[in-house]
């Protein structure tokens, strides 16, 4: 008797949930991204808002350098959060290794973000000692 009230009990939760994630409003479409670009998050309208280097970092980086820049990605990449780098902690340091890659790892991805992409992205990154 105990086996059937339970069986009961997490039916009735089950259909409880699946029809509570059932409004009948329809769902927004996503856009989809343009190949060979990543997209950024944006606040507001999608043609007044600014990608911020917040967004465009957990977007790519964050594989290589964690999620805070720590460096504990699921691939080998270096700490952003140490007061010196290999190639420099200069605005434009960052930005040479963003766009054109550094040696033995960091890939040249410049031809992925705009100059205004590129600029945000280097103030987060300089941002996260």
């Amino acid at each position: 008797m105990k086996k059937r009230n339970y069986t009961s009990f997490c039916m009735a939760a089950v259909l409880t949930w699946v029809v509570a994630g059932c409004t009948g409003k329809e769902q927004p479409a996503v856009s989809t991204p343009q190949p060979g670009k990543i997209p950024a998050t944006t606040s507001g309208t999608a043609s007044t808002a600014a990608p911020t280097g917040y967004s465009l970092f957990h977007r790519a980086c964050h594989t290589c350098h964690g999620n805070e820049g720590n460096g504990f990605g699921s691939r080998k990449g270096p700490s952003l959060k140490r007061p010196d780098y290999k190639y420099g902690r200069t605005r434009e340091a960052v930005m040479e290794s963003i766009r054109n890659g550094r040696p033995k790892g960091m890939p040249a991805v410049g031809h992925l973000y705009s100059q205004e992409d590129l600029e945000a992205l280097t103030s987060y990154v300089l941002s996260l000692i």
